[in-house]
């Protein structure tokens, strides 16, 4: 082999390993950095959106949070019983949008995403999140992907009478959550993982 062929081989070995850092560098630059405080009420409800009150007995779930690797990992959280299913599902979609917690995990959706709402009807929950302008796009789609699918587990494992998930933005039907995500159609709970409802029997 010439010395100007091994010249272009090394130069092309080159830069596939420039295009591949490259990559990782972007990915990187997605995954989102972990949460370690408790955010402001404000942040994860709309003003006046009821949310529970606490003077039912605890009632403990998990929310689902993705680890470093992007593999969703159970966490436990507390809600209260209310007499009002629907209340019970605002206050494990607001732990969800709260975030882990820990430097061990990743919150799944970008701050200032908010809980306008939850519906509950035969079956199906609505949830309506209030996604800003400035939010759309931001998240990878692979961090879109997990915090569906993060939504779908924390109400399909938690809660039997939900059957299915239907994610509304902004009050209204939306072909994606934050731009890459399909969400036009109820996504089923019935394969959430887990034994449903195992959550109020662990303790």
């Amino acid at each position: 082999m010439s010395r100007g062929a091994v010249f272009r081989r090394l130069a092309g070995v080159a830069l596939i390993a420039a295009s591949l850092w490259a990559a990782a560098v972007t990915f990187r630059a997605r995954i989102p950095p972990a949460a370690t405080r408790e955010p402001d009420v404000e942040e994860v409800y709309l003003p006046g959106l009821p949310r529970g009150g606490r003077e039912g007995e605890p009632l403990p779930i998990f929310c689902f949070f993705p680890d470093r690797s992007l593999s969703l990992e159970p966490v436990r959280r507390t809600v209260h019983r209310t007499a009002d299913p629907a209340d019970e599902l605002r206050q494990a979609v607001g732990a969800l949008l709260a975030g882990p917690g820990s430097r061990e995990l990743l919150p799944v959706f970008p701050r200032g995403v908010r809980l306008r709402e939850v519906y509950l009807v035969e079956g199906l929950a609505y949830v309506d999140l209030e996604v800003p302008t400035r939010v759309q796009g931001t998240w990878g789609c692979l961090m879109e992907s997990l915090a569906v699918e993060a939504l779908r587990r924390t109400l399909g494992r938690n809660f039997p009478k939900v059957e299915r998930v239907r994610i509304l933005v902004n009050g209204a039907e939306a072909p994606t959550l934050l731009g890459h995500v399909d969400v036009r159609e109820p996504l089923s709970t019935l394969d959430a993982g887990g034994d449903r409802g195992s959550a109020h029997r662990d303790l």
